[in-house]
Formats: C-alpha cells, sequence, structure tokens
C-alpha cells in the first residue's frame, strides 16, 4: 500500500507542477498581450503636432493660409466631455522677405451668428483660445485649442471665429480668419 500511494503521490506531484507551469506561461502571455494592446492604443490615441500638421496639409493642400481640423468644421461633443480643435497656420508671405515672421491666432464667438448657446461659449474653452507662432516663408505651424464641456451644458450650438494676425513690429495686421462650429449633445 505505501509503494501505490507513493506512486499516486508522485503523479499528483507532476501533474500539479505541470498544470503551475502551464497556468504561469498562459499568465505571462496573457500578460505580454495585454501590454501589447495598451500600447498600440496609447500610440493611436497619442497624436503628435506633426502628424496633426501633415494631415491636415494632406486635406488643405500645401497653399492654405489657415486650416482647421476636423475639417468637417463641425465638432459633436457630449456634455462632460473635452476634445480639441487643430488650428493650422502657414506663412504664405512674400518669401523675398528674410527671416520669421510673428502670427498670433486668437479665438472669439461669431457676433453674427453665434449660436444658440446660453452664457459665454468661451468658457467652454480650457486652453488655446490665444497662441503666437513664429514661422519663416512657407513654414506651418499647429495650435491646438481645447474645450472642456461641463456635464450640466444645455444642447446647444457655438461658432468660433478663428482670426490670425501677423505682427508689424508691435502692431497686428490681419491676415486670414475661418471659423468652426461645436455641437454639444447628450452624454
Amino acid at each position: 500500500m505505501k509503494t501505490s500511494n507513493k506512486k499516486a503521490a508522485m503523479e499528483m506531484s507532476v501533474g500539479t507542477i505541470v498544470t503551475i507551469v502551464l497556468l504561469m506561461s498562459v499568465l505571462v502571455l496573457g500578460l505580454v498581450l495585454t501590454q501589447t494592446i495598451f500600447k498600440s492604443a496609447k500610440n493611436a490615441v497619442d497624436m503628435t503636432d506633426k502628424a496633426l500638421l501633415k494631415e491636415i496639409n494632406k486635406i488643405y493642400g500645401e497653399e492654405t493660409a489657415l486650416g482647421i481640423y476636423p475639417t468637417t468644421r463641425i465638432l459633436e461633443l457630449k456634455q462632460g466631455a473635452t476634445a480639441e480643435v487643430g488650428v493650422v497656420i502657414k506663412n504664405l508671405l512674400d518669401s523675398n522677405q528674410p527671416g520669421a515672421r510673428t502670427f498670433v491666432y486668437s479665438l472669439s464667438v461669431d457676433e453674427t451668428n453665434g449660436g444658440d448657446c446660453p452664457g459665454n461659449p468661451m468658457d467652454f474653452i480650457k486652453i488655446g483660445a490665444t497662441g503666437t507662432k513664429i514661422l519663416g516663408p512657407g513654414d506651418s505651424a499647429v495650435g491646438r485649442v481645447r474645450f472642456n464641456i461641463p456635464s450640466s451644458a444645455p444642447f446647444c450650438t457655438a461658432r468660433y471665429d478663428v482670426r490670425v494676425d501677423v505682427m508689424n513690429g508691435e502692431t497686428p495686421e490681419f491676415y486670414t480668419s475661418d471659423s468652426f462650429d461645436i455641437d454639444i449633445i447628450a452624454k
């Protein structure tokens, strides 16, 4: 009887060890797969300024002084959401002028067709309502405007104007402008 108990105990020990090794292998493979998925997701979400500029230049072509991304110029934001709008400025001024020029962009609510949002829609902008870019002839730069819509925001539409000035010494001179809309929708 002792021999059969020892044999059964030995078989059980080997079976347990094999099971543990297999489970550890599956655990390690699962962790590696999870890590790979999260790295891929992070890379997909982490769009750099250069990638954004490249995409906007592809859409608008090379000779556009001001580009706005998303290209539909309508951004649907859910209550409580955060999103960004890309503003691309390209220096199309006379390339015979040497040196870089300073461009200043600013957002404001459209005075004639500002939408139907109560209060001040400028309060939805968390960062990037204004920006300064120094550009050489033919160069482009991206500005990002981040919107943070409160959970309590009403359903409404707001139109924002983007104005770009080029600095002539201390004096701003109009360069170009465009507009885009945000629609606040249910969560």
